[in-house]
């Protein structure tokens, strides 16, 4: 199903690459991982370099887009944060954490 035409015409539009490679998937859960710990660990800095890069290997991971809109709110970028929220709530707005997230965020853009 996934290699219909008309999928593979509509993934290449949106750069979604990684659905047709599982090792990149891999890769994707293992730096966002590690991306997490080090936003735990304090190294907001860090994270945030490495969620940007799990995004370009998948811009649509909501929990990578959650958690990178976490740090830049920390580092006080609430225009970023705002973005990625909203993109992160466009991916999944089932999540109640990033609803939650979106909330805090709007509230202190007010």
């Amino acid at each position: 199903m996934l290699q219909h035409d008309h999928h593979a015409r509509e993934f290449s539009a949106r750069n979604i690459h990684w659905i047709f490679e599982r090792e990149q998937i891999k890769t994707i859960h293992r730096l966002s991982g590690v991306a997490e710990t080090l936003y735990h660990s304090g190294d907001v800095e860090e994270s945030i370099a490495i969620f940007k890069k799990v995004l370009e290997l998948n811009p649509h991971y909501a929990k990578a887009l959650h958690m990178l809109a976490i740090a830049e709110w920390q580092k006080g970028d609430t225009e970023s944060s705002m973005i990625n929220i909203a993109h992160a709530i466009a991916v999944n707005d089932q999540d109640s954490s990033i609803v939650s997230t979106w909330g805090r965020i709007k509230t202190t853009l007010a």
